[in-house]
């Protein structure tokens, strides 16, 4: 296929050659602290190696402070909220010293890392970079134009029987684009989620995801099962839209490709321009059970997944 023109921000896993060169300058000019635990980030064990940066500190995205006596304790605190991507040390004169974990780091909020006294700023910034096991569900999808070169491409293996797909959204596209696009042989549509109706093997019930593509950040999942043949679409948490009696007792074979970001009208190709999505995706999940609607509100709050078992 041609290059992408698909913009990856970088959350998690991967090895691009500019993380490379970052880890590189990091062990040569810095020094770390090294904190390995066996809390959950989702289902994976999570270690970071923070880089340190003295007399600094990341504003204005602190989600909780502690009171802590070293700074292993308090990425230990980073490392057992899933939402944490840094965290401020502050040295007091006291037997205990601050520690504030925060939602961003000096990549995603550069304004917010400012110069203060008695404080040192630490950021897993080279851990992500160096990579995890958390795959797709550390990335963020920017789609900047409509185009046929502008998707990512992935491979499914498994057979569904049933399924629950989130991801979070973010577009303001006019146009119809589609989001998440699975192909098998025989279907090129074996599990589209275009912006009016979901689409498995070919046949399509209809919803409307209109309103929601107003340029603000929404929490989309889609879950369906064979046995009755329901299907609910949530955002944000909410019950959409539903159905039942749709591909009752049909699979969804596997050995397929998973486009998103684009509509396969045939096997791994014949793109529209027109039906290109437009936008950022972040968090894609594939599950293959369906998620209780208590989990799904949970990741919808907190601007998180969990890891699923059949893509992440």
């Amino acid at each position: 296929m041609n290059k992408p023109k698909v913009l990856l921000k970088m959350r998690g896993s991967g090895f691009p050659s500019s993380c490379l060169w970052l880890a590189i300058s990091v062990f040569i000019t810095s020094f770390f602290i090294i904190v390995d635990s066996n809390i959950n980030r989702g289902p994976t064990k999570a270690s970071a190696r923070f880089q340190a940066f003295e007399d600094y500190v990341l504003k204005n995205n602190v989600i909780a402070s502690y009171q802590v006596t070293s700074q292993v304790e308090c990425g230990s605190k980073c490392l057992s909220d899933t939402r944490c991507l840094s965290f401020n040390y502050k040295i007091t004169n006291s037997n205990m010293d601050e520690c504030e974990i925060n939602k961003a780091n000096k990549s995603t909020c550069p304004g917010c890392y400012n110069a203060q006294k008695n404080s040192i700023y630490y950021d897993d910034e080279i851990n992500r970079c160096i990579g995890s096991d958390d795959e797709w569900s550390n990335y963020d999808l920017y789609f900047p134009i409509k185009a046929v070169d502008s998707y990512v491409k992935q491979t499914l293996s498994s057979d569904l029987d049933m399924f629950t797909l989130c991801f979070w959204m973010e577009t303001s596209d006019s146009q119809p684009g589609t989001t998440f696009s699975y192909a098998t042989e025989p279907f090129d549509n074996a599990l589209t989620l275009f912006r009016n109706e979901l689409a498995i093997n070919g046949a399509e019930s209809k919803y409307d995801l209109g309103k929601y593509y107003n340029g603000q950040k929404h929490h989309v999942c889609v879950k369906w099962e064979n046995k009755t043949g329901s299907w609910n679409l949530t955002v944000d948490g909410k019950l959409i839209n539903h159905g039942s009696g749709f591909q009752v007792g049909r699979v969804i074979r596997g050995e397929g490709i998973v486009i998103v970001g684009q509509d396969q009208d045939s096997y791994g190709g014949a793109f529209d321009s027109s039906q290109s999505f437009t936008g950022k995706i972040s968090g894609i999940n594939l599950w293959s059970r369906v998620v209780s609607h208590n989990e799904i509100l949970r990741m919808s709050k907190i601007d998180y997944t969990e890891n699923g078992d059949v893509l992440k």
